[in-house]
């Protein structure tokens, strides 16, 4: 066993010391506020190409990135995007959330998920708070609830969201194009066609409650299709369990 010198501190080990503008700077040998504008992106045309190209590369060697508070406070935003999601352990949200979080990345931001209580939807516009209050800069709404139209539980269904960026997904919001949804008539159409094609005649569809809009939506399908190809077609609501 040796001694340590008085005053020594042993330091973790593979803990790195954490980089700052300045020490870019000091390394390049420039002003810490040309690597601050380099590293955000305003340099136009005041700054060399060959200073842009060796701020960058020290920033990279350094393993150096932004203070993610101040540059909220700079720039206004958060650089984060919240997903509602209704079900998490439903399969559906699994692909959509890595859909979301890969198209997040590739733009520079971040996905936070949260999981909205199936027993107690909130209306969308409850949500708007995580935005005004510069949470996050956008919504992604996938609530449980119908957001317009007959069967809506809610009595102020957008009110607070029409001040805030929100995208619908899987859900039809009452601004049209403010959403994305799947071909719910589409494949509704599809499968009555092929049990039609069989030779049946009635089709009984079970889903799950009807103000829930991608259920809604195959209802009216279900109706409609059914009609146009001669198929009785009824339909039965039942807890989504």
């Amino acid at each position: 066993m040796t001694e340590q010198a008085p005053g020594y501190e042993e330091k973790p080990a593979g803990k790195r010391k954490v980089a700052r503008l300045v020490d870019i700077a000091g390394a390049v040998g420039v002003h810490p506020s040309t690597v601050s504008r380099v590293l955000n992106g305003g340099v136009g045309h005041s700054v060399r190409p060959e200073t842009v190209e060796r701020i960058l590369a020290e920033a990279r060697s350094r393993g150096y990135r932004p203070n993610a508070l101040a540059r909220a406070l700079r720039h206004h935003r958060t650089g984060a995007l919240t997903f509602v999601v209704p079900m998490l352990r439903n399969p559906i949200w699994v692909r959509l959330q890595r859909g979301a979080l890969l198209r997040a990345a590739e733009r520079g931001y971040v996905v936070m998920v949260m999981e909205e209580p199936t027993e107690d939807p909130r209306p969308p516009g409850a949500y708007s708070y995580l935005v005004t209050e510069s949470r996050t800069d956008g919504l992604l709404l996938a609530t449980a609830l119908r957001s317009h139209g007959r069967g809506s539980r809610s009595s102020k269904p957008e009110g607070a969201l029409s001040a805030v960026p929100h995208v619908y997904v899987n859900r039809r919001g009452p601004d049209q194009g403010n959403d994305v949804v799947m071909d719910e008539a589409g494949a509704v159409r599809l499968f009555l066609e092929h049990v039609a094609g069989l030779g049946h005649r009635s089709v009984l569809l079970i889903d799950g409650p009807g103000d829930v809009d991608t259920v809604y939506r195959r209802a009216v399908a279900t109706r409609r299709e059914g009609a146009a190809l001669g198929v009785t077609a009824a339909v039965e609501h039942a807890p989504a369990t």
